[in-house]
């Protein structure tokens, strides 16, 4: 038997991942060292050397509490549950504009962020993206979004890939029929492909 039905929440669950997650607890993590934000992606990476798996999170936007205005940024943060925290580090991204919502890192936490560092071109500051781990997990893509509140702004189409190897972004550009310019679609991706929902 796989599993049984749940009545109360209409859901199919396996006892013994029942069993599993009954046995584990929530762990606070180090807050991220820049600036509070949303709009941003975050996935599941992994880095080639030590092949401990990551959180990476790009983009997104926050809010200057005094003025109302929006920044977007374009930075890559990437999380390791194992790593001791460390000091706090500077955000490159309007972070002092808002000061207001900036958080720290403390030891009583678990985890460390690391800014991905990268003498390349980066993609756009954005948010409402959408982000997918490449094939061999030791990367990902970035694929549309905005860059401004304004909705008669017109949102991107473009496709970036990061390299945790080289520490480095590259604009790809498939042949045939882009997708519509859009934000807020949703991904989905199988291991060799990577699709876009529109809404």
């Amino acid at each position: 038997s796989y599993g049984s039905t749940n009545p109360a929440a209409d859901l199919l669950f396996d006892p013994a991942l029942e069993a599993a997650w009954a046995a584990t607890s929530w762990l606070a993590a180090t807050p991220l060292p820049g600036s509070c934000r949303w709009g941003h992606s975050s996935v599941l990476v992994a880095d080639p050397t030590t092949q401990e798996e990551m959180v990476a999170i790009f983009g997104g936007r926050l809010k200057n509490l005094d003025t109302g205005e929006f920044f977007y940024n374009s930075e890559l943060w990437l999380f390791s549950a194992t790593a001791a925290p460390a000091a706090p580090v500077a955000s490159d991204d309007a972070a002092a504009a808002a000061s207001s919502t900036t958080t720290t890192t403390t030891t009583t936490t678990t985890g460390r962020w690391t800014l991905a560092q990268t003498t390349e071109a980066v993609p756009p500051a954005r948010d409402h993206h959408t982000s997918a781990p490449t094939s061999d997990g030791f990367g990902l893509f970035v694929f549309g979004g905005r860059t401004a509140e304004s909705m008669d702004h017109a949102a991107l189409n473009d496709l970036w890939r990061y390299s945790i190897a080289t520490k480095s972004w590259k604009q790809l550009h498939p042949q045939g029929i882009l997708p519509t310019v859009s934000n807020n679609h949703k991904p989905f991706f199988t291991f060799l492909s990577f699709y876009i929902s529109h809404l």
